[in-house]
């Protein structure tokens, strides 16, 4: 019987707050958007590395189809759009690097919207 309730507290054991998360990224946008302005290269790839961690850490949580998939895309999005604008930075194809940068904002923007929906429809689902 120990072992049964052991098991179903682990496996009710809480995953990562996507709330959090969500906040996490938004705060990484604009620190990003300061490194921009600043040129803080270190920044911006600190930035990138800690939101693929984040990502990594999302993707375990969700299985197919759970629509807060978004989130974690949400965040490998901004990471790239990070890097993109690293490259940019240090003269490593300023043009290719600023349009790429453009289309995964767009797609950065999209799964973030998709992701916040699929928390307020988690929230009222409880």
């Amino acid at each position: 019987m120990r072992q049964i309730d052991a098991t179903m507290q682990a496996s009710a054991a809480p995953g990562p707050d996507f709330g959090a998360a969500v906040r996490d990224i938004l705060n990484a946008e604009q620190v990003i958007q300061a490194a921009l302005q600043t040129g803080d290269e270190r920044e911006l790839n600190a930035q990138s590395n800690r939101l693929l961690r984040l990502q990594s850490k999302l993707a375990k949580e969700t299985e197919p189809g759970d629509a807060r998939s978004a989130c974690w895309q949400a965040a490998g999005d901004l990471s790239a759009v990070a890097s993109l604008m690293r490259r940019a930075a240090r003269g490593d194809e300023p043009a290719k690097s600023l349009v790429a940068a453009g289309k995964i904002e767009d797609s950065y923007r999209s799964n973030l919207a998709s992701c916040d929906k699929a928390l307020g429809t988690a929230k009222r689902s409880r």
